[in-house]
């Protein structure tokens, strides 16, 4: 098992600090969430066609695995339109892991929103995972985090369920499952 940590909990920090920091503290991995003070991944220059290959080199020449590429993506819209935008956004992401070497993209299920009930909702991100899943590159999965009004475990899982394919999985956020009520 490798040890890693998320960037949201450094997250001013730049590549080379992240990098500096995991090799000190003995870390072998990083789940990439936030950089140089944004969670907005695919701005960040770093990302970009022109150095991403570099950016990449920098990590593995530091013998440090890109795990993981966190989104903001939530599939919890009642309008199909603002779900398939989310859809295309967890895409963009999945080919920033590719091109990182990460093979997990981090999703989020969310927050019941008016006018819809929890079933509806579920069935949301359930269509929205299924749509991710079969468009996924080779290597690259998508894992829905316990979050939000789905962050008891068996919310989570009966969402996967639902989905039922293998390049879905749960990322089990300890705090919010157990603040949730999770035992």
């Amino acid at each position: 098992m490798k040890l890693a940590f998320s960037t949201l909990g450094c997250p001013d920090w730049d590549i080379s600090r992240i990098v500096e920091a995991a090799q000190r503290l003995g870390y072998q991995g990083v789940e990439l969430r936030a950089i140089s003070g944004t969670l907005d991944l695919l701005s960040r220059p770093e990302f970009t066609p022109k150095q991403i290959g570099e950016t990449r080199a920098y990590f593995e020449d530091h013998g440090i695995e890109i795990c993981c590429i966190d989104t903001s993506c939530t599939f919890h819209a009642t309008d199909r339109t603002e779900r398939l935008a989310q859809v295309e956004l967890a895409l963009a992401h999945a080919e920033l892991a590719l091109r990182l070497g990460a093979s997990l993209i981090r999703v989020f299920p969310d927050k019941i929103q008016p006018g819809a009930n929890r079933e509806q909702t579920r069935d949301y991100i359930a269509d929205s995972l299924r749509l991710i899943a079969e468009r996924l590159s080779p290597g690259v999965q998508v894992g829905l985090e316990t979050h939000g009004d789905f962050a008891r475990a068996e919310a989570a899982a009966e969402i996967v369920t639902l989905v039922d394919h293998p390049r879905v999985k749960i990322v089990w956020d300890v705090a919010n499952s157990l603040a949730s009520g999770d035992s």
